[in-house]
C-alpha cells in the first residue's frame, strides 16, 4: 500500500493553518490584555498621581469600564489588608 503523499502534504498545511491560527489568537488576546491595561491606566492614572484626562471625556469613557469596574471591586474585595493586618501586630490601633 502506498502512502497517500497528497493527503499526508493537506494535513501538513492544515496543521500549519491551525497553528498559524492559534498563535495569532493567543497574540490578539494578550495585545488586548495590554490595551485594556492602558484604558485603566488612562481613566484612573490619578490613583497612580499621573495627569488625569479632563473629567468629560473620563465620564463619556466609564460606560466602556463596566466590567473592569466589577472586576476590581471584586479584587478589592477579596483583597487582605496586610499594611493593616501588620499594623495591628505592631500594636498601632
Amino acid at each position: 500500500m502506498k502512502p497517500d503523499l497528497p493527503g499526508i502534504i493537506r494535513n501538513l498545511f492544515r496543521s500549519f493553518g491551525r497553528l498559524s491560527r492559534a498563535r495569532a489568537t493567543e497574540k490578539l488576546e494578550y495585545e488586548l490584555q495590554e490595551m485594556e491595561f492602558a484604558f485603566t491606566q488612562l481613566l484612573f492614572s490619578s490613583f497612580a498621581g499621573l495627569p488625569t484626562l479632563p473629567e468629560h471625556v473620563a465620564l463619556e469613557l466609564l460606560p466602556a469600564m463596566k466590567e473592569e469596574l466589577a472586576g476590581m471591586e471584586q479584587r478589592i474585595a477579596s483583597s487582605e489588608d496586610s499594611l493593616a493586618e501588620l499594623f495591628g501586630k505592631l500594636g498601632f490601633e
